[in-house]
């Protein structure tokens, strides 16, 4: 059938069971019938000069048997609904699997393909896919789309994504992860808590089209510094995690609206805080935070704020738990006494002095007004430059007479 300009064999073709040679050369063909497999008799093909891309070079160039194998192995997964071009040489996936959408089965372990492609996502009722021993570095978000999918074996694949904590966790879990990625693709929000994560998965740094991340509930102890190229983020959610420090390129998310880390071991809040202007929510309760940075003072659209259970002394739990304002004002009544030496810490519902001032000896002026103390205690003996204390509407019960010890005291009212 050479120099014909035939583009197909006619549909009977494995009729012929004595054929032992067919010479297509010099033709159209793009592809082989797999019915040819059918022509137990045919020892030789010859395929000469024809546009083929079905089967693949690397199977054609290996023989008439090699490509009849092929063909058999198309050929009986029409009824068996299981592919397995397992060990044939392959060096990339043959596009015309994608074809086979009535797959349940594919087994193409142990070639040299280095990509799964994304028409994979045709398949949508494959329950087993083996990719083992083949040279794979990820797997593409659209397996995420086969949501039936209830094997998935890739050893001998050095995979880099999904991440490695996710490939442990076996099937379920990866196609969660790619579906996950893929929906995000869409609506540019990613969602990946409760995955188990130990780090944050490198392609995350590449989406730079995000508006919203969540990384909650994971066991990350770091986050990736890279994070500073998602500038359109407006809301992160790093709970439930162990960080113990945020990167400077945070600072660069300036469209941030939502920030929220609770639940983490942050120890201190970094001075580029200043820098997220935009943000209305900030959640930093449950860590590790030694104190609360002034720059949460230029924060002004701030409406929600926790900064419950933390570590640090001041400001006292009392201040911390009764609200934004109050906290912003506690705040900014502690930076006005640093170039003032007048610390006004009136009508902020302490229970205890603080005494984390009472390290400040500069500090000439103390207001304790409308509080709820009972005591003073005896290490404002320190504070030796004080001129004046008042601690009007309280509810003292008693004075330390070590107190009397304030050389300069001018001023001690206590009425009411």
């Amino acid at each position: 059938l050479d120099n014909n300009n035939l583009q197909d064999l006619f549909p009977d073709i494995h009729n012929c069971s004595a054929l032992v040679r067919l010479s297509l050369s010099n033709n159209l063909f793009l592809c082989l019938p797999h019915q040819l497999a059918r022509i137990s008799s045919l020892s030789k093909l010859v395929l000469d000069n024809n546009p083929l891309t079905s089967p693949p070079l690397e199977i054609r160039s290996s023989g008439t048997a090699k490509i009849l194998d092929y063909l058999r192995r198309f050929d009986n997964a029409f009824s068996t609904r299981y592919l397995d071009l397992e060990n044939m040489g392959l060096q990339a996936f043959p596009l015309e699997v994608a074809a086979l959408t009535g797959l349940r089965g594919l087994n193409i372990a142990g070639n040299q393909i280095e990509v799964l492609p994304t028409v994979i996502a045709n398949l949508q009722g494959l329950e087993l896919l083996k990719i083992d021993n083949n040279r794979m570095q990820l797997l593409p978000v659209e397996l995420g789309n086969i949501c039936g999918l209830k094997e998935l074996t890739f050893e001998g694949n050095d995979l880099r994504t999904p991440p490695s904590e996710i490939l442990e966790q076996g099937t379920f879990s990866i196609v969660e992860y790619l579906k996950r990625m893929l929906w995000s693709r869409k609506n540019k929000e990613l969602d990946l808590r409760s995955l188990q994560l130990r780090r944050t998965p490198v392609e995350v740094a590449f989406m730079t089209g995000l508006t919203k991340l969540s990384l909650a509930s994971n066991h990350l102890q770091k986050i990736f510094v890279g994070i500073g190229q998602l500038t359109l983020l407006v809301e992160l959610l790093l709970d439930d995690n162990e960080i113990q420090t945020l990167p400077l390129t945070v600072g660069k998310l300036t469209n941030l609206t939502t920030l929220s880390v609770a639940h983490n071991k942050i120890k201190h809040l970094s001075e580029w805080l200043h820098t997220l202007i935009p943000l209305t929510s900030l959640n930093v309760s449950d860590n590790l935070l030694q104190e609360l940075p002034f720059t949460l003072l230029r924060l002004t659209n701030i409406t929600h704020l926790n900064v419950d259970s933390n570590s640090y002394p001041d400001p006292p739990r009392e201040v911390v738990t009764s609200g934004q304002k109050r906290i912003f004002r506690y705040l900014s009544n502690l930076q006005t006494s640093q170039t003032t030496n007048r610390l006004d810490l009136n009508s902020m519902g302490l229970l205890r002095f603080p005494l984390v001032h009472c390290s400040r000896t500069a500090l000439t002026a103390l207001n304790l007004d409308d509080n709820e103390l009972q005591d003073l205690p005896h290490e404002l003996m320190a504070l030796t430059n004080l001129t004046s204390i008042t601690v009007k509407r309280n509810r003292l019960t008693r004075l330390d007479l070590r107190l009397g010890y304030l050389s300069h005291l001018e001023t001690f009212e206590t009425e009411g």
